[in-house]
């Protein structure tokens, strides 16, 4: 991961391969051409913050551990304006927690393969989902208060 650290000095875009996980195995890994931003620690993972390549007033998360293969992009300057900095700042304050104080609930949650790595981002690793169908699972998560109530 030192590619990415590099090119935050160089201020050069990088390019890397996002593996996240998958129900089935025959999933192709997205290349993705960005500019990181910064690194952040949330809800006990670690994620690359990246300019948005359709908008450069958007900052998009990636979970740490599913980037592989870095690598800087040659002559690609990148150089954030102070409205987009503050633009990215409002996006990390808006990453939610989701475990905190009080009573904690087991609420069985059904969805649909392409959101797997979601579940896993909010959830953590050790869900184990059942299939429901071709396109639907279920999973059984343990959910403190606060975070059901942010979600009403």
């Amino acid at each position: 991961m030192r590619s990415h650290y590099q090119s935050y000095q160089r201020k050069e875009k990088i390019r890397f391969e996002y593996q996240k996980p998958s129900l089935t195995f025959n999933e192709k890994h997205k290349l993705t051409e960005l500019a990181p931003i910064d690194t952040v620690f949330s809800n006990n993972e670690y994620y690359l913050l990246c300019q948005g390549a359709k908008d450069q007033n958007t900052c998009i998360q990636y979970r740490l551990d599913y980037v592989k293969n870095v690598e800087i992009v040659k002559d690609s300057d990148v150089k954030f304006e102070d409205y987009q900095l503050n633009s990215f700042e409002k996006k990390l304050n808006n990453m939610t927690y989701m475990y905190g104080e009080g009573k904690i609930k087991v609420i069985e949650l059904e969805f649909t393969p392409n959101v797997y790595s979601n579940m896993i981002d909010k959830f953590g690793k050790d869900i184990h989902p059942k299939k429901i169908n071709e396109n639907l699972y279920c999973v059984q998560v343990r959910l403190s208060m606060p975070f059901l109530l942010k979600c009403r």
